[in-house]
């Protein structure tokens, strides 16, 4: 096993056993701590595809089981004999403190499966820690001692999970992990505001606030974020700031989540964001939405997803104006069969055809399906 790969492999052991594994946080993972080589770019590679790569060799020798294709991801499981060859690996190539077990030298990685005792860790003991993980769902952090502590010694963080968490707020301490690539703090049910000092994160690729449903408003300075590739909101917040988001850019994908505020939403127009990827529009979250405008975003990959996401919209109008990724149409917009009254969708260069079960809208006429390739 080449040696990138038998470090991303080694990171499995992070995790409790009998995990169900999801290819988005165990990716992230590897990428925020570089583990990932560089991709060729004569070859259009992006660290998306060596991770999936990686993935694909770790399952074609059986490293992984119950592998799914979800669409967007891709969830898996390792069995227990695999797990321990992970962490057979990991004692040579990535230094891991196992909470409540005998710690290792030079240790930079700390996973904790249990919540339980976290005022007495010995944090003076580990000085180059790159990353933090609460790896067991719905148990996460509740200690501000440790958490102030982290914050305030660990520099070199690049990966720090606060999942399921049970802050109210962070320090603003949070600002100065400069290193810092990856920072969650999904289903964290409590947080109410951040600080603006984790806009000072300026390597800063990942942020994930989705599940906050707490969260009054987001910190001020978004757009200082210069290296942010994803970002993930749940917020109270009625009016999100258009000028921080649409200036963020690195920006590929941004998901909205279980925000509330939106119930009278009904036109959403995405324009010029030539360096957004993905935005899974999701009714749950706007449930009025009538109108959907989609033009010249030339890397957004609009037919990603599954069958059956999002099946409940009613969209009445749908244009789609130069997206060179879109090749059929995406399955939620069956949704609409009996609502869409209006669909536009020009110089999409790459769109194949449109699908048969467009013609069973009862209400969209050939007078309103205005359908140019080029």
């Amino acid at each position: 096993m080449p040696s990138d790969m038998k470090k991303c492999f080694a990171t499995m052991s992070l995790y409790p056993k009998d995990r169900a594994f999801d290819s988005f946080h165990v990716t992230s993972l590897w990428r925020a701590l570089g583990l990932l080589p560089a991709p060729n770019r004569n070859q259009n590679q992006t660290l998306k595809y060596i991770a999936n790569h990686y993935l694909f060799e770790l399952l074609s020798i059986s490293f992984l089981q119950d592998f799914v294709d979800y669409g967007i991801g891709f969830a898996f499981k390792i069995h227990d004999l695999v797990h321990d060859l992970a962490r057979s690996v990991v004692r040579d190539c990535l230094p891991v403190y196992y909470a409540n077990q005998v710690s290792l030298d030079r240790t930079q990685h700390l996973s904790f499966p249990e919540n339980l005792l976290l005022d007495e860790f010995p944090i003076e003991k580990f000085k180059y820690v790159k990353s933090i993980l609460f790896p067991t769902a719905e148990v996460g952090p509740n200690s501000r001692a440790l958490l102030n502590a982290f914050t305030s010694i660990y520099k070199h963080m690049r990966f720090f999970d606060l999942s399921d968490s049970t802050y109210v707020t962070l320090p603003r301490s949070i600002g100065n992990l400069k290193h810092l690539r990856y920072l969650s703090l999904e289903n964290n049910r409590n947080i109410k505001n951040l600080p603006d000092s984790i806009c000072n994160l300026l390597m800063l690729e990942l942020l994930i606030l989705s599940g906050c449903t707490e969260l009054e408003a987001l910190p001020k300075g978004l757009k200082n974020l210069i290296s942010l590739q994803h970002l993930e909101i749940t917020t109270k917040q009625c009016v999100l700031p258009e000028d921080d988001i649409a200036n963020l850019s690195s920006l590929q994908t941004l998901r909205i989540e279980f925000c509330n505020n939106l119930p009278a939403l009904k036109v959403l127009c995405i324009v010029n964001c030539i360096n957004l990827k993905s935005l899974p529009p999701d009714i749950k979250h706007v449930p009025a939405l009538e109108t959907l405008l989609v033009d010249h975003c030339d890397i957004l990959e609009f037919s990603e997803g599954h069958e059956g996401q999002n099946s409940n919209m009613r969209l009445k109008v749908l244009t789609i104006v130069s997206i060179p990724q879109l090749i059929t149409l995406p399955h939620w917009l069956r949704g609409s069969v009996n609502s869409l009254q209006y669909l536009s969708i020009s110089s999409c260069n790459n769109l194949v055809a449109v699908p048969q079960w467009l013609s069973s809208m009862n209400i969209l006429s050939e007078n309103n399906m205005y359908h140019r390739l080029s």
